[in-house]
């Protein structure tokens, strides 16, 4: 299957399960505009803003894992169909909550929050600082970013921060931090 294979497939599945809503129920439920730019581990996404809804979705997951992915939409537009319940109700449901699961029932689906895909994330984590818990000797890694938001938070007298190894001792930048990278 192509990318614009699947990406009509996806479309005809959304108004599939649109129609299967729309029989049953009194409240009519239209189709919204799709975007195909999802990466990563996120296999499809109902995005709310106030200039109008959308669905985003993974083509790459949608692709390699066809027989389950139907799974997916049919998840998606539940939430789509929950938000237009709630805007009639004057509502706001938990996203996965009991409304979200009634429709997912009337949509002929099992009510399963998540994917079990084997997919690879969207970014590489390079761990580029190591540090060892002076109580446990616990090694761990962190990346850049980690770090930089360790040294904000730093008592600069003691190096201490607010991070916490397992074992429950403060980790210590001055002395637990070294860098990966040779």
């Amino acid at each position: 299957m192509t990318n614009q294979e699947a990406q009509n497939w996806i479309k005809q599945r959304i108004d599939f399960y649109l129609n299967i809503w729309n029989m049953k129920s009194d409240v009519k439920v239209t189709n919204i505009p799709s975007k195909f730019n999802l990466k990563g581990k996120v296999a499809g996404y109902f995005c709310t803003r106030k200039e109008g809804n959308y669905f985003r979705w993974n083509l790459d997951i949608a692709l390699t894992n066809q027989n389950d992915y139907d799974q997916t939409i049919g998840h998606e537009v539940a939430h789509l169909i929950t938000r237009t319940l709630d805007k009639i109700n004057n509502n706001k449901s938990k996203s996965h909550g009991w409304t979200w699961k009634i429709v997912m029932q009337n949509l002929n689906l099992k009510p399963k929050r998540c994917h079990d895909y084997k997919c690879e994330p969207a970014r590489k984590t390079n761990y580029i600082i190591k540090y060892t818990c002076s109580r446990c000797q616990l090694e761990e890694k962190m990346t850049m970013v980690k770090y930089k938001n360790f040294l904000k938070n730093m008592n600069p007298l003691t190096g201490l921060t607010n991070y916490r190894c397992k074992c429950g001792q403060s980790v210590n930048v001055l002395k637990d931090c070294k860098s990966c990278v040779k």
